[in-house]
């Protein structure tokens, strides 16, 4: 099982973010089981929102013909921090919930959507829906603590890579 051809909408650009972060890059991990996920992250033009595709393979499983619960909350938690980064705030996952609202299928082009709904001096609120067609499949919540720019060379460092531009960015 391959995925499909990525249908990029013509409203949507690539963006990058530091250190490779996020999903701003494109994700496609291969296994002896076959490819296990697709996910590429855009910014949508009219209004700065991360939109994207999301296939999940064969290796993904969890009830038969199904994508397992823990792979869907690890894309809902990739989906909304890259959002938060994308809108220039440096953060990292406290805590998220995922509402599962429909299994959702293997073997589909999913579109995913994340934003940030709530700006704190340390911390933000994001939301993340994951769907086909008009139908939601999940939908996720999360906090995420605000980032210092000492933590953030401190980061650098222990990557032991060179402080990337942040300029642009808004810290805590």
């Amino acid at each position: 099982m391959q995925p499909p051809e990525l249908e990029i909408d013509p409203d949507w650009e690539t963006f990058h973010l530091p250190f490779d972060i996020g999903s701003g890059r494109s994700m496609f991990v291969e296994t002896a089981a076959g490819p296990t996920i697709r996910m590429r992250f855009f910014k949508r033009r009219a209004d700065g929102a991360l939109v994207g595709r999301v296939w999940f393979g064969a290796a993904t499983f969890g009830p038969p013909g199904f994508a397992h619960g823990g792979v869907i909350a690890f894309v809902m938690d990739e989906a909304m921090g890259s959002a938060a980064w994308l809108a220039g705030y440096p953060c990292i996952a406290a805590g998220i919930n995922v509402d599962f609202v429909e299994m959702t299928p293997i073997g589909r082009d999913c579109f995913i959507e994340a934003r940030v709904v709530e700006v704190r001096p340390t911390r933000l609120a994001l939301e993340a829906t994951l769907s086909l067609g008009d139908r939601a499949l999940a939908r996720a919540g999360g906090v995420f603590p605000r980032l210092s720019q000492e933590r953030m060379a401190k980061m650098a460092e222990e990557m032991g890579e060179a402080p990337p531009d942040l300029s642009g960015y808004e810290f805590a």
